[in-house]
C-alpha cells in the first residue's frame, strides 16, 4: 500500500482494476510441428500455422535425420496431423 501510494499518488491499490491484455498478442503466427519416420520422433520444424500438408513435408524432408531415416527406402504414407504432426511410413 504504501509503495503504491508513493509512486502512483492515489489512496489505495485495493479499490484499483485489475490490468487487462491484449488478445491479439495472444495468437501465435508459427507452430512447431513434431516430425515423426514410422512413428519415431526424428525432430521438430517450425512452419506457419495452418501451413498445407506439402508445404510441411518438403519442410520435414530437410532434416538430416529424416534424411538418413528415408535413405533407400520408399515413402508409402504421409500423416499430417493439422499444427501438431508429421508422420512419414517408410519401407
Amino acid at each position: 500500500e504504501e509503495i503504491y501510494q508513493h509512486y502512483t499518488g492515489a489512496e489505495t491499490i485495493a479499490y484499483e482494476s485489475w490490468p487487462t491484455y491484449d488478445e491479439s498478442k495472444l495468437v501465435l503466427d508459427n507452430v512447431t510441428i513434431v516430425a515423426q519416420v514410422n512413428g519415431k520422433v526424428r525432430g521438430k520444424i517450425e512452419v506457419a500455422k495452418d501451413c498445407d500438408d506439402e508445404a510441411v513435408k518438403e519442410k520435414a524432408m530437410e532434416l538430416d535425420t529424416v534424411k538418413a531415416q528415408l535413405n533407400g527406402k520408399t515413402i508409402r504414407k504421409v500423416i499430417v496431423v493439422k499444427n501438431k504432426l508429421i508422420n512419414l511410413v517408410a519401407h
